[in-house]
């Protein structure tokens, strides 16, 4: 890890690639929330997205689909790198299903067991043909708690973005560009798996 000294405040920088060969990754579950807008020719939409709908398109399921019980929004972390990604979980196979989102860069401000950082998600490409997500970013900004072992856990924060999906209705298929706005992103204190 790469550490500076800004106005006297520790800044630990997580840099990409700096994991160690055997540690292991912590999934912590997400609950989060978004308005969003997007446009239709001059008409201008609103509405409001949950975590829900990320775990949907992301397995090529309508937006408003009923997420299989099994399925959870979660965030996989790197403890020692702080690297992570946003992911549909399966709780009973303890598997990752779909990577949604991949940190593009990470930074954190620690004192003790407490913190502020920043996120940037890339999405990737996952769905089916008919919904998917096709690409964008999000950032993600707030406070966390260091648990054992230097692990970011608890994130509370804010969280904005552009996110480009594939939707299909009665009318057709169509890629749709929505800004996400006033986002909510937390996660659990506790761990529910630990994956190599």
């Amino acid at each position: 890890m790469l550490y500076s000294k800004i106005f006297g405040v520790g800044l630990m920088t997580l840099a990409t690639g700096l994991a160690a060969a055997a540690s292991a990754d912590e999934v912590f579950p997400v609950s989060a929330s978004f308005s969003a807008s997007s446009q239709d020719g001059a008409a201008i939409g609103h509405t409001k997205v949950p975590g829900d709908a990320l775990l949907n398109l992301s397995q090529g399921r309508a937006p408003d689909a009923v997420v299989p019980s099994n399925e959870v929004l979660a965030f996989r972390v790197d403890c020692s790198s702080g690297e992570g990604s946003l992911i549909d979980f399966d709780t009973v196979g303890m598997t990752v299903l779909t990577t949604i989102a991949n940190t593009e860069r990470t930074d954190v401000v620690t004192g003790g067991t407490k913190g502020e950082f920043g996120i940037v998600l890339d999405f990737t490409n996952s769905g089916s043909p008919t919904f998917k997500i096709r690409d964008g970013l999000l950032m993600v900004v707030g406070k966390l708690s260091i648990g054992a072992g230097d692990c970011p856990v608890a994130l509370k924060a804010n969280a904005t973005g552009i996110i480009d999906v594939t939707v299909t209705d009665n009318i057709g298929t169509d890629d749709v560009t929505a800004i996400l706005t006033k986002g909510k992103f937390s996660t659990s204190s506790e761990s529910i798996a630990t994956l190599p």
